[in-house]
């Protein structure tokens, strides 16, 4: 997956304010150029054992998935969309 700096836009939509690094995964805290809202994107991470790859990302997926059908709950950052690019799943929850 392709990794966004501070400053750079993804889709030529979202700015990246701030970029978080897990262990599986990068959030984009971005701010919508065309709403003004800010979200925060998450993006599977590069998986260096290629033979693991497509069960994290399937998992990945599903988890995403998931989390955008999730009813709304006070503790729960509710995910708005998942997004496929390049390969990529960003699953958009609000900010």
């Amino acid at each position: 997956s392709q990794t966004y700096r501070t400053g750079e836009t993804i889709d030529g939509q979202y700015l990246v304010e701030r970029r978080i690094k897990g262990g599986m995964s990068t959030v984009y805290i971005v701010q919508d150029n065309i709403t003004e809202k800010r979200y925060a994107l998450k993006s599977l991470e590069d998986i260096e054992d290629r033979s693991d790859a497509d069960r994290l990302s399937a998992r990945f997926e599903r988890e995403a998935a998931v989390w955008v059908n999730f009813d709304h709950h006070k503790n729960i950052v509710q995910a708005h969309a998942l997004l496929k690019r390049e390969g990529c799943d960003l699953p958009s929850p609000e900010k």
